[in-house]
């Protein structure tokens, strides 16, 4: 059996049907398009966001710890000078000491010296 081909001519509302449906297709593929190129820019925006905000984390905490730096090393400061006061404290008390002793072992080795 010999086919022949179709010569029927489409009828024309279902030509606009046809033509209809391909330019919403078209219109669909286009705003897909626009919506893959709106989240690549989102996703990029959102890779810039990220690399700026760890920026200033890092930025602020490398200016919390400058201040606590010299928070700390100030604290320390005044620790030494503290140690400091408070070995001098004690070398007065130790020189005052040495001196009343021997000046009390000189007067009593004089007076068994002499009274011998």
């Amino acid at each position: 059996m010999d086919k022949k081909p179709n010569t029927t001519k489409t009828p024309p509302e279902l030509e606009g049907i046809i033509q209809r449906i391909l330019d919403i297709d078209a219109e669909a593929r286009s705003i897909t398009e626009a919506a893959n190129s709106y989240r690549s820019e989102a996703e990029k925006n959102i890779i810039l966001q990220k690399a700026a905000l760890k920026q200033q984390y890092l930025d602020r905490a490398k200016k919390r710890i400058e201040i606590v730096a010299v928070q700390e090393q100030k604290i320390a400061d005044e620790e030494l000078e503290n140690s400091k006061a408070h070995q001098r404290i004690k070398l007065d008390k130790l020189e005052s000491d040495y001196k009343n002793i021997a000046e009390r072992l000189t007067d009593e080795i004089f007076k068994r010296t002499i009274a011998e």
